[in-house]
C-alpha cells in the first residue's frame, strides 16, 4: 500500500492532498475582502451548470473570464470566494477537469457543514457568480 510521506491525506475521490508547504497558507475562513487576498488575484467565473455525480458529491461547471489570464496544472486546487445567499465564506476545491478544457473548468464538492459546500449544494445555480483564486502544490 502507498504509504504518502509528511503530513498526507486521502481525499474522497481518490488523490492523496500533502500539506509541507515552505510559505504559510491562506485562511479558508477568511473572506475574499481581506486584505490578505488581493483582489488582482480574485478571477471572476460564473456557474454554467450544476449536477449531482453521487448522491453527496455535487459538480459545478464554471466558466472563467477568457482573458483572465487564469491557468492550471494537475494537483492544483482553488480557493472559491462565495458573497451571497447570506454567505460569506472561502472554501478550497480541486479541479476535476483538465487544463485544456479552459476557459471551462469543474469542481467536485462533497457535502459538508462548511457554508461554502453547503451552498454548492443548496443555492448553487446557473448564471451566478464567484470568484476564484489558484494555490499552488
Amino acid at each position: 500500500m502507498f504509504m504518502p510521506h509528511g503530513s498526507c491525506r486521502w481525499r474522497a475521490w481518490g488523490a492523496y492532498r500533502c500539506f509541507h508547504r515552505s510559505k504559510p497558507l491562506l485562511d479558508h475562513a477568511k473572506s475574499g475582502n481581506s486584505p490578505e487576498v488581493p483582489q488582482e488575484l480574485l478571477v471572476p467565473a460564473q456557474i454554467l451548470a450544476v449536477r449531482n455525480l453521487t448522491p453527496k458529491i455535487k459538480e459545478l461547471k464554471l466558466q472563467v473570464e477568457e482573458h483572465s489570464g487564469f491557468t492550471f496544472k494537475a494537483g492544483n486546487w482553488v480557493d472559491f470566494f462565495i458573497d451571497q445567499d447570506g454567505v460569506s465564506k472561502v472554501g478550497g476545491y480541486s479541479m476535476s477537469s483538465i487544463p485544456s478544457s479552459l476557459p471551462e473548468l469543474r469542481l467536485a464538492v462533497k457535502t459538508s457543514r462548511h457554508p461554502p459546500a453547503q451552498w454548492c449544494h443548496t443555492l448553487a445555480q446557473p448564471g451566478k457568480w464567484v470568484k476564484l483564486r489558484l494555490s499552488d502544490v
